[in-house]
């Protein structure tokens, strides 16, 4: 889907997943340094403590299972806005760009991501904006389907940012938020 596969997976982006606490990417990376130990060691410096024991809890096998949650892609990122890929590793002239399809939703551009179409409905890219996509894709996917095992300090609840991050337009998520707190109350 969207063209991605473990090629993308650079030493790089899966260090800095791994830093924030994926354990799909932090078992990539040390099956791919394999007997570079001193590699494995620098990266388990800079993990969340969380991760860490969660890491020395695992087993072989437990790691092979990680490793293949890396790369599938949740259905409920497909539903997402196109706003949702923006994000600061993209740089600012990926991001907007993607500003201009905010509307679209992430499954409207499967086959033009995929495909490397630098013109589609909304999304003028470059050939250089592609891969930034689609790392920014894992990264989502990662973040929708798992919890970060890092203690984030957002003033919402995820079930309060999902309802920002879907909502149409700024009225639209301050009604959605205001019933779900009179919804509280009952």
């Amino acid at each position: 889907m969207f063209g991605i596969n473990r090629k993308i997976l650079d030493e790089k982006f899966l260090r800095k997943l791994s830093m924030e606490g994926c354990l799909p990417a932090f078992f990539v990376f040390k099956n791919r340094m394999g007997s570079n130990q001193r590699k494995i060691e620098w990266l388990l410096k800079y993990l969340p403590e969380n991760t860490l024991l969660r890491i020395n809890n695992t087993n072989y096998s437990d790691e092979i299972e990680f490793r293949k949650k890396l790369l599938p892609i949740s259905k409920k990122l497909l539903e997402m806005p196109m706003q949702a890929l923006i994000h600061p590793m993209n740089g600012t002239k990926t991001n907007e760009r993607l500003i201009n399809c905010r509307k679209d939703k992430i499954k409207d551009y499967e086959v033009a991501i995929r495909k490397k179409f630098l013109s589609y409905k909304n999304l003028q890219i470059v050939p250089q904006d592609v891969n930034k996509i689609r790392k920014t894709i894992i990264w989502l996917n990662w973040f929708v389907q798992n919890n970060p095992t890092k203690k984030s300090n957002m003033c919402f609840s995820k079930k309060n940012l999902e309802i920002v991050i879907l909502a149409n337009n700024t009225e639209d998520a301050l009604d959605s938020l205001l019933d779900n707190i009179e919804n509280k109350k009952d």
